[in-house]
């Protein structure tokens, strides 16, 4: 029993210079989580998978051997990929602070006005922004990857591992620390005070404001999904003491409207309604969940969510990465061969969601693959392209996609269809009567709209006009944080929706498997 315990004592120290900050952490811990469990986060596009090469930090000491994705992507031997080295003794690592500073736009302030800043708590990607709120002027700030990632890609993972109260804990904590990185970053690159950050206001997924706030996410995870608080101010109260925030400053969140319809969904029907667009519409956020909600000839308010997993935010995707430099954001097939653009104009080492729906569009263009996503037998339209001993299409040296990637979109696929036509059957009105498709969301600001509809993700809708809107919820939490009526409106519109719950019913199963072909 002794023997158990002290296995289950042993840590390790990670020292961070020139600062001399010391960590602690377990054996065989990734440095990358050490880092961010100290203070010290780093860029990771990829998600930590060992395929953008951008986490190489300098570190010496009791290390995991060196990989192969550090032998092909690193040329300085001094470095290591901290997403693919973990820690097996003590270990020094020259990371200077502001390394671990996020990278702020240079913007002209009023350094006598109150400013709000709004956070989208995305699954994968957390994005910022800061509002003026007397003249509602809005500055983008940054994006970072959700650091609760580790615990899983999707809810239903970080649900399940939130079981375990100290992993709970843990996931709260790190996104606490993300924000009080955030505001004092804030305060630090723009000369601003405590005093002059007057609103916080959060949106996103019910899951995402409950582990935010420590609520227990059980009954989100299980039958029949029932969420006990779906209007969050009064539980921020206990924030700003544990995330850095000014006590004075005034901490809001959308309201949501059920355990898996969040203040995400809610701010966007109030900003299409904002836009007049009150009847015949049907909107999608595309995120790892796809939130969805569709208006009827009168008005009424019918909504779901579907988990469509993080594959079209790059994540479980073998050269899979965020919309960061260096990530093929597009593909085309033109004079015999594939041509990449590539954000930032870098060399591609990988491939964010957008790219690899014009990759699976233009492959099924060319015959390379079936409907059913299956590589087929002639690969010749492919020019060279097609690796049969890996199973794989070379989009370009380090990028490719295979198999099982094109399964991964198949099921957001699958499901984002499945879920789209169980909302017009409740709404008994014809797909033909819808007049606007909105899709939201980030993914969908740099879409290949007719790629998208060739694959399938929504019905038809043949009569409508298909429009993107960006991130809504990043675009609500700046409405709600200085616009009363907005508020308002939030809230009497969230009581109006009726839920259709998916996970009770045959017949999104039934329909589910019958969309996964393209």
């Amino acid at each position: 029993m002794s023997e158990l315990m002290n296995k289950q004592e042993k840590y390790y120290t990670v020292t961070v210079l020139p600062a001399g900050d010391t960590i602690s952490c377990s054996p065989d811990a990734l440095l990358l989580d050490v880092l961010e469990d100290g203070g010290y986060p780093v860029s990771a596009p990829c998600g930590g998978r060992g395929r953008c090469g951008k986490c190489g930090i300098r570190a010496e000491g009791a290390l995991s051997p060196v990989s192969r994705a550090e032998e092909e992507l690193l040329h300085d031997r001094s470095l290591r990929l901290s997403c693919m080295a973990r820690v097996q003794g003590d270990v020094v690592v020259d990371m200077p602070k502001d390394e671990a500073v996020l990278h702020l736009p240079s913007l002209e302030l009023d350094r006598a006005a109150a400013y709000c800043i709004a956070v989208d708590i995305g699954t994968t990607v957390v994005k910022t922004s800061l509002v003026n709120t007397e003249s509602r002027e809005r500055f983008p700030l940054a994006s970072f990857l959700n650091p609760q990632r580790r615990f899983g890609h999707d809810v239903i993972s970080r649900i399940a591992a939130a079981s375990d109260p100290a992993s709970a804990r843990k996931m709260s904590g790190l996104l606490r620390n993300e924000l009080k990185r955030l505001v004092r970053a804030v305060m630090g690159r723009y000369s601003l005070s405590e005093k002059n950050i007057s609103t916080m206001v959060f949106s996103g997924n019910t899951t995402m404001m409950y582990l935010l706030l420590g609520l227990d996410c059980a009954p989100l995870g299980a039958h029949p999904y029932r969420a006990a608080v779906l209007d969050f101010d009064d539980g921020m109260k206990g924030l700003p003491v544990e995330s850095g925030i000014n006590p004075e400053t005034e901490l809001l969140a959308l309201p949501a409207a059920s355990a898996f319809l969040g203040g995400d969904l809610v701010g966007g029907l109030a900003l299409v309604h904002e836009q007049g667009i009150r009847e015949r519409a049907f909107f999608i956020d595309i995120g790892t969940n796809g939130e969805m909600f569709l208006l009827d000839a009168r008005g009424d308010v019918f909504a779901t969510s579907c988990a469509m997993g993080p594959a079209l935010e790059g994540m479980n995707i073998s050269c899979g990465m965020t919309a960061a430099d260096g990530a093929v954001d597009h593909v085309r097939f033109d004079q015999g061969r594939f041509i990449c653009s590539v954000i930032g104009q870098k060399e591609p080492v990988g491939i964010s969601g957008t790219g690899l729906i014009d990759a699976i569009a233009v492959m099924l263009g060319l015959g390379v693959i079936d409907r059913d996503g299956s590589f087929s037998g002639d690969q010749s339209s492919a020019a060279g392209a097609y690796d049969p001993g890996a199973r794989v299409i070379r989009l370009a040296e380090r990028v490719s996609v295979s198999q099982k990637d094109i399964r991964q979109v198949q099921l957001a696929k699958g499901a984002s269809l499945a879920a789209a036509q169980i909302l017009v059957r409740e709404s008994g009105m014809p797909a033909e009567d819808i007049k606007d498709v909105f899709i939201a969301g980030a993914f969908g600001e740099h879409l290949d709209l007719d790629n998208f509809r060739l694959l399938s993700f929504l019905p038809a809708f043949p009569e409508a006009r298909w429009h993107f809107l960006g991130n809504t919820s990043l675009a609500a939490a700046e409405a709600y944080c200085c616009d009363d009526a907005f508020r308002r409106l939030a809230r009497q519109l969230r009581d109006r929706i009726r839920i259709i719950e998916l996970s009770s019913r045959q017949d999104f199963n039934d329909l589910f498997l019958a969309s996964l072909d393209f």
